[in-house]
């Protein structure tokens, strides 16, 4: 009896142990694949192959110069991204082995004599970065041929990071018409590559204008694609100082801000404009001086009213509209007058920019007011007394908010990280920009 217990007990424990040897590896699989599955949807488009282009080898990223002389700490790692394996450096001496240097366009102009001299280290990529509209950014044309990778704001960037995006919200049943690209799945799978925009499949020569046109077709003809291109496990950290409209109070169905006023009725004043750069020469200050004729707009800046407590969303928050008009015309330049000032403020932006075709890839066309959808300025301070006088009519301007948020891009932790993460997944492309210029001027 006690002989068939004992073997009893040992087939037990074989047999446990069987099912623990089953149960290991796939423990050890379910952690590796956890942190793909919960990285951001940032930085690179869904036809990179991540996973063939991407090796455990540690990417040191040298910036050339801090952006305008900026004293802000480098991130110690791009996790909080979902980018794993990432070095960031200032330090020059680091120049022979870096697998990619950054550099700012308006530090380059300042600066020219500093770049590196030649040769470059082998395989080593250079990476323009640019932030400001092709009407402050002098020195294009002497740039030809220097850049293996373009970071900026403009579609068809190899990175590309605008000032601002919309996320879908986890409730959301809303559907978006996806391309036959978003289709098949492979975009859900590589969620983390969706922002880098690199031409894989161009003519060799590198040039920056054949990934204008691949870029567009990817994403769409609609603000829709480019939330899809966004918004599929976001994994941002958060800004306390820059608190989005994740925290809602309700206003008849609709979420506003939770530092808004409830009620759109009890907002007590009308039009707010924040503007550091006044110039009479710009086309958005003279175009105030005929709208102020037929409507009160309060101005705050250098030489204006001064913000609450310093804060534009504290001040803006009880506005219903803002003027986001932007310092010069350029396609795709809308800046963080609209997505920070605007938007995360609450109020209903007012802009003044590129065509509201244009704006119409990244918002839906109720979210905002385009000045040029009145024959004058008369015209469009008689439509906002309207929709003062009429918070139902008013509201409509809100109802995207049900189903969106507001992602402000975070300066510059989020394009160091971007950088990197474009690095490592184009680590076997060579390719040079040839113009530059032409490009970002188009």
């Amino acid at each position: 009896m006690a002989i068939f217990s004992i073997c009893v007990s040992n087939r037990v424990r074989l047999k446990r142990l069987r099912i623990l040897a089953l149960l290991v590896p796939a423990f050890l699989l379910l952690v590796l694949a956890v942190p793909h599955a919960l990285a951001p949807a940032t930085w690179l488009n869904s036809d990179i192959d991540s996973e063939s282009d991407l090796d455990t080898h540690v990417t040191l990223l040298l910036l050339w110069w801090a952006p305008f002389g900026s004293t802000q700490k480098l991130p110690g790692s791009c996790t909080s991204f979902g980018v794993r394996g990432c070095v960031l450096t200032l330090d020059r001496e680091e120049y022979g082995h870096a697998d990619a240097v950054i550099m700012h366009h308006r530090d380059l102009v300042n600066e020219p004599d500093a770049l590196p001299k030649p040769p470059r280290p082998e395989g080593q990529k250079w990476i323009w970065m640019n932030f400001e509209s092709p009407s402050h950014s002098p020195w294009l044309e002497g740039l030809d041929g220097v850049f293996n990778l373009t970071m900026s704001y403009r579609l068809g960037s190899d990175i590309f990071l605008p000032y601002g995006y919309l996320q879908r919200r986890r409730h959301s049943n809303s559907v978006n018409p996806l391309n036959s690209q978003h289709g098949n799945g492979k975009h859900h799978q590589h969620a983390i590559d969706n922002h880098l925009l690199v031409n894989r499949n161009g003519n060799g020569n590198g040039d920056a204008r054949n990934g204008v046109h691949s870029s567009v077709a990817r994403h769409g003809n609609d603000f829709k694609s480019l939330v899809d291109h966004h918004s599929i496990n976001i994994n941002h950290p958060v800004d306390e100082e820059n608190v989005n409209d994740g925290n809602l109070s309700s206003n008849n169905g609709y979420p506003v801000p939770w530092r808004n006023i409830r009620s759109v009725r009890r907002r007590r004043t009308l039009v707010a404009w924040v503007i550091s750069n006044w110039s009479e020469e710009q086309e958005r200050v003279q175009f105030y001086w005929r709208l102020r004729r037929y409507i009160r707009v309060d101005i705050y800046g250098r030489r204006a009213l001064s913000l609450i407590n310093d804060s534009v969303f504290q001040t803006i928050s009880g506005y219903k509209f803002y003027l986001a008009f932007e310092n010069s015309i350029h396609m795709d330049y809308i800046t963080e007058k609209l997505w920070r000032n605007a938007l995360e403020s609450g109020a209903v932006p007012v802009v003044l920019g590129p065509p509201r075709e244009n704006y119409e890839r990244f918002l839906p066309p109720d979210a905002f007011i385009h000045v040029h959808d009145f024959k004058s300025p008369r015209a469009l301070a008689a439509y906002l007394l309207y929709l003062d006088r009429n918070p139902a009519q008013y509201r409509r301007y809100l109802a995207w908010r049900h189903d969106y948020t507001v992602h402000v891009t975070s300066f510059w932790a989020e394009h160091y990280c971007a950088a990197c993460r474009a690095v490592q997944a184009s680590r076997k492309q060579r390719k040079t920009i040839k113009h530059l210029g032409f490009w970002f001027q188009s």
